[in-house]
């Protein structure tokens, strides 16, 4: 059967041309011209002042921790990604963990979290959602203390939140599974200059931002191919954005005899679908229907009620184990 969709997949000939380049540059790294176009890219796409890339989001986030200077804590929410905790680990900070919903409501539930000198806070858009980013930036603002806000599955900066109150960096994932597939990249936005600055100099790219004083250097530097696939999934951002929603239309018809409807679609943002459904005899219906109108099962997962129940966290380590990058 011929499958209806290419998901996140780029023209063969275009990568095809773009891998040509590569070879007939002999520039593989080091702040290439794709490496070049596609920082330009991000900064116009995302509206921000800097957009530096980085191989992984491991690294990413090493080297934000290492440009933002010594803490002494890291206030992080209770879902998170896993290369967070490792980030932290590594550098030796010490995590306090918050409720996702700290910073919803009317009122910040102060008394389940605590600022001390030198910490550092994470965000996190678990499953598309983050917490009040408007009440997470106003806390970072009046606390004086630094955000990284890691927006993996949704593509919006909230740079402008800052306004030089407080300094903020944002990571996207550039991993295969989402929407801007940079081959497992990764890329940090920031509109703090001396922070961006900093954030080049330790990634190490020899001149592609103005010298300044850091601790030493690590090689994040990101490849002329990851780049030059992440453009090309850029390029069609709009295409995957309209892809999804469409196959999300055509599932809720299809499926809504099986009895789920549009509100068993977990928010997921804009990177994949996920399905709440109630037992595995439904599950199994639901993939043969996915299959018969020419989707594949990568296209869209599948998540008992009794696990979509459970927080964001374990949601998400059970799209990791079921097929999602």
């Amino acid at each position: 059967m011929h499958h209806k969709t290419q998901y996140r997949y780029p023209d063969q000939a275009a990568v095809r041309k773009m891998v040509e380049g590569i070879w007939d540059r002999k520039y593989y790294t080091n702040q290439g011209p794709l490496t070049n176009e596609l920082e330009f890219k991000i900064q116009q796409s995302l509206g921000v002042r800097h957009a530096v890339v980085m191989t992984n989001n491991d690294i990413a986030l090493l080297i934000t921790l290492l440009a933002l200077g010594e803490k002494n804590e890291a206030l992080i929410p209770d879902c998170h990604p896993v290369y967070l905790k490792n980030a932290l680990l590594r550098m030796q900070i010490s995590s306090s963990s918050y409720p996702q919903d700290v910073f919803e409501g009317n009122e910040i539930k102060s008394e389940l979290i605590t600022i001390s000198n030198n910490t550092i806070v994470f965000g996190f858009h678990a499953l598309g959602n983050a917490a009040d980013v408007d009440r997470l930036t106003d806390y970072c603002s009046s606390s004086k203390c630094d955000l990284i806000l890691v927006s993996d599955n949704h593509w919006k900066s909230y740079q402008s939140k800052a306004d030089g109150k407080f300094r903020m960096v944002e990571l996207f994932s550039l991993e295969q599974g989402q929407l801007v597939n940079g081959v497992e990249g990764s890329c940090l936005v920031t509109d703090d200059d001396d922070l961006a600055a900093k954030l080049r100099n330790i990634r190490s790219s020899y001149g592609a931002g103005r010298p300044v004083e850091i601790p030493f250097t690590g090689n994040g530097r990101m490849s002329e191919f990851q780049a030059g696939m992440a453009i090309l999934s850029l390029e069609r951002l709009e295409y995957w954005q309209q892809q999804l929603q469409q196959i999300k239309s055509e599932m809720v018809t299809v499926l809504e005899k099986l009895g789920i409807h549009h509100d068993d679609f977990l928010n997921t943002g804009s990177s994949y679908l996920a399905i709440r459904i109630k037992d595995i005899s439904s599950k199994e219906s639901a993939i043969r229907e996915v299959l018969k109108i020419g989707y594949t099962p990568s296209d869209v997962h599948f998540i008992l009620s009794s696990e979509a129940d459970k927080n964001a966290e374990q949601v998400l380590l059970l799209l990791l184990n079921t097929g999602k990058s």
